[in-house]
C-alpha cells in the first residue's frame, strides 16, 4: 500500500484496486450520473450508462494509478479519481472487454463520441507522444464535498508508479 498524504484523520487515501470495481461502478452511477452536465443534458439513466462505466473502471483499474478516498468512521467512499494508460497505437490498450458501442442507447453514443473526440486530440496537440496517463473520472460524493476532497484528488497522483 502506498502512503498518500492528506491524511486529516477524518480520510483515508488509498489506491483504487480491481476488488474495488462494484464499489466504484455503484458510486459513479448513482453519483457520477447525476453531477456530469452531459450526462445531464443527455438525460442517461442508470441501464443507458452502466456498460459503458464499468469499462472504463475495468481499464482504469488495470493501471496503477487510480485512487479512492474513503471516510475512516464509516468506511464510505468519499470520492475517488480514475486514470488510464493510452497508447497512439490503440492494439496496445488495455481493453477489459469488448464493449458493444451499438448496443449503447443513442443518447449514451453521443456522449462517447463526445469523449473520443476529446481525448484523440491529445495525439494532435503532442505529436512525438506514443503513451499517456489519462484522466478519467474523478468525482466527490455531495455528503462529502466543501472538504478540500477535489483539490486533493486534483492534485494527487502517484508518481513513483509512473
Amino acid at each position: 500500500v502506498v502512503r498518500m498524504p492528506f491524511d486529516n484523520g477524518k480520510y483515508k487515501v488509498r489506491r483504487a484496486v480491481h476488488e474495488d470495481a462494484l464499489v466504484l461502478l455503484e458510486c459513479a452511477i448513482s453519483g457520477f450520473l447525476n453531477a456530469c452536465l452531459h450526462a445531464q443534458a443527455l438525460k442517461l439513466k442508470r441501464s443507458d450508462a452502466q456498460e459503458f462505466l464499468r469499462w472504463i473502471i475495468q481499464r482504469s483499474l488495470n493501471a496503477p494509478y487510480s485512487v479512492m478516498i474513503l471516510d475512516k468512521a464509516t468506511g464510505k467512499l468519499a470520492g475517488f479519481r480514475l486514470y488510464s494508460v493510452s497508447h497512439r497505437d490503440i492494439s496496445d490498450d488495455f481493453e477489459p472487454f469488448e464493449l458493444d458501442c451499438e448496443s449503447l442507447s443513442k443518447n449514451m453514443q453521443i456522449l462517447g463520441n463526445i469523449l473520443d473526440k476529446q481525448k484523440n486530440m491529445i495525439w494532435t496537440l503532442c505529436p512525438r507522444a506514443e503513451k499517456i496517463l489519462r484522466q478519467e473520472i474523478t468525482f466527490v460524493d455531495p455528503k462529502f464535498q466543501r472538504q478540500g476532497i477535489a483539490s486533493h484528488l486534483v492534485n494527487l497522483l502517484n508518481i513513483s508508479c509512473l
